[in-house]
């Protein structure tokens, strides 16, 4: 920071994309902390990126076990050496070919960079789990995101699900995360989750 008067603050460039990185870091972990509650069991994390999400995650004693999948071996390998505790594992997978059984499927900013909506839905099928988390931006970012392949609402994410309940719905700097529980509910999930 070159210097602040009472009136002015004078950052550089390269403070103000240092401060942009960290409020999305920010962002990020804020999310992963305002779910973890509803989530237990074998838990898998899907399109972890690096790992940091499902660390977080990890530390909530109704999880047994957090299983992180990304498409990129860079990231896989970055949560491997930052990540890996007793509690949480990383593999290479795609969305495509995800099918590892689960109590709780967490799919945070995800769903909006898959091609296929169908296929991601699929692939919540084929885990089963009994809580599916899903956040997405809830505003138009397909022409600023180049990455970013649909630009979803609410009732566009509701639709993939129809064997969900929707029970939970988490909004925050134009991020909604839906909690859906599956409608025949687990015996075994613990009855404080969604007290």
């Amino acid at each position: 920071m070159k210097h602040i008067t009472k009136e002015r603050i004078y950052p550089t460039k390269e403070d103000v994309l240092q401060a942009q990185d960290a409020i999305r870091l920010s962002d990020h972990i804020t999310r992963y902390q305002s779910i973890k509650r509803y989530c237990y069991g074998i838990v898998v994390d899907a399109a972890c990126g690096v790992g940091y999400g499902s660390y977080l995650l990890s530390d909530n004693p109704d999880i047994k076990r957090v299983v992180g999948i990304d498409i990129s071996m860079e990231a896989i390998d970055h949560a491997r050496k930052e990540f890996t505790t007793g509690k949480t594992t990383f593999l290479p997978c795609s969305i495509d070919k995800l099918d590892i059984p689960c109590d709780t499927l967490v799919s945070i900013e995800t769903i909006e960079h898959v091609e296929d909506l169908d296929r991601y839905a699929a692939a919540v099928g084929r885990c089963a789990p009994n809580i599916l988390i899903v956040s997405f931006p809830e505003k138009k970012s397909t022409h600023f995101n180049e990455f970013h392949r649909h630009d979803l609402k609410r009732q566009d994410v509701v639709d993939l699900f129809p064997r969900y309940c929707l029970v939970r719905e988490l909004y925050a700097n134009d991020v909604s995360t839906l909690v859906f529980v599956f409608a025949a509910v687990d015996a075994n999930m613990p009855s404080h989750i969604f007290r």
